[in-house]
């Protein structure tokens, strides 16, 4: 049987600076956009609302926070690429234990700026 995969959207709000060699620089907000496509292991019924609150909770540590006030965001940019490398295996970990197999992560500050791990490169950071 063909596995069928699903897409969950959330929304985060944060704030961050970024650091440049000599200074940090300006607080600024942002409204960040996650997407997690991911399939059942079982591919039975399908709990969308338990697998939107696993997510949901895992992310409520960031939300509506400072991010540079947040390990490891407090030592290194609090970029879309280093949040997303940094989330993605506990997001993924969080998926497993409740029987969801993460297959990609995408995350957006604005609809041109994207990034997006698949499930290769989470299984590469795993194993590292």
């Amino acid at each position: 049987m063909r596995q069928r995969e699903y897409q969950f959207i959330f929304f985060l709000n944060i704030s961050h600076s970024f650091y440049s060699e000599t200074e940090l620089g300006k607080k600024h907000s942002h409204t960040w956009e996650l997407e997690v496509s991911m399939h059942p292991k079982d591919n039975e019924l399908v709990r969308f609302k338990e697998a939107e609150q696993v997510v949901s909770e895992y992310l409520e540590r960031f939300q509506d926070k400072y991010l540079n006030g947040i390990a490891p965001f407090h030592r290194m940019n609090p970029s879309i690429e280093n949040f997303l490398d940094h989330v993605a295996g506990e997001i993924d970990a969080c998926m497993r234990e409740n029987d969801w197999v993460v297959k990609k992560l995408r995350i957006s500050e604005n609809p041109t700026r994207t990034y997006m791990i698949d499930r290769q490169r989470m299984d590469e950071v795993r194993e590292q």
